[in-house]
């Protein structure tokens, strides 16, 4: 982006609204980056000055499910780690994707990447005082039923239809949230 920008070659303003690990969710408390829980806001307030049209979402989205810290909903707190807290993450995602389309941006949410114990370096190669040992099928392809389910361990349940015209379409196969979307 920054070449681009150099360059003379970028159509349109860009703005990167980010931290360490921070999930872009309203209400998240984590211990490790207090200023995380500022990022939502930072970016809500931006769409609303800057008139932004267009709002790209990306996380770890798995990573979050193990994640210390907590979440807050409708005035109860949960932990992120808990069945309860993966359900109002997602509830909260959902609530804020309203709230950018609601200031006139479009909203696209971005996967996180494929995940899986194979990925692992520290389990791809181990050093010990005779040398390295490289996991003997490091160069195997890793079916996309494990990656599924991979990612369907750390997601859980995929949130269905929101209540107004907004929802976050979800794909069972991988049990994530794929896209947002206008009922017709």
């Amino acid at each position: 982006m920054q070449q681009l920008a150099d360059e003379g070659r970028l159509a349109a303003n860009t703005y990167f609204v980010t931290g360490p690990f921070c999930a872009p969710v309203p209400g998240i408390t984590q211990d490790e980056f207090v200023d995380c829980a500022k990022v939502p806001s930072r970016l809500s307030d931006l769409v609303r000055q800057e008139q932004i049209q267009t709002v790209v979402l990306g996380a770890a989205w798995a990573a979050y499910a193990n994640k210390k810290g907590s979440i807050e909903r409708n005035d109860q707190r949960f932990q992120l780690n808990s069945a309860e807290g993966e359900e109002a993450f997602y509830a909260k995602l959902e609530d804020y994707v309203r709230l950018l389309r609601g200031l006139g941006a479009h909203v696209y949410l971005v996967l996180g990447a494929p995940n899986s114990p194979r990925f692992d370096p520290s389990k791809m190669v181990t050093r010990s005082a005779t040398g390295l040992r490289i996991a003997q099928d490091f160069n195997k392809a890793e079916p996309i039923v494990s990656l599924r389910q991979h990612g369907s361990q750390a997601h859980g349940q995929c949130r269905e239809d929101a209540p107004d015209t907004t929802r976050i379409e979800c794909d069972q196969r991988k049990s994530m949230p794929v896209y947002i979307a206008e009922q017709q």
